[in-house]
């Protein structure tokens, strides 16, 4: 087995919150986004690259477990909650 060297921490992605349910997925969209659901009933978007968020977005009254961009990177998410 080779040994691959620690890279440590390139960057956080704060502000959203998962408190009620184990599990969130998060996504990259495009070359330049991370996404994610919140327990808040949010969809959060940062930056990939300096970990600003660029936009909180509602998306359900509870609870936003999955988020998925659109595979072609047009400017759609698809998301789901727990209901």
């Amino acid at each position: 087995m080779k040994n691959i060297p620690s890279l440590g921490l390139l960057n956080s992605y704060d502000g959203h919150r998962n408190s009620r349910t184990m599990i969130k997925e998060v996504n990259f969209w495009s070359d330049s986004y991370v996404i994610s659901g919140s327990d808040c009933g949010h969809i959060f978007i940062w930056n990939k690259f300096n970990g600003n968020i660029v936009r909180i977005i509602p998306a359900d009254e509870h609870v936003v477990n999955c988020v998925q961009p659109h595979p072609l990177n047009y400017p759609i998410l698809a998301s789901s909650g727990i209901d």
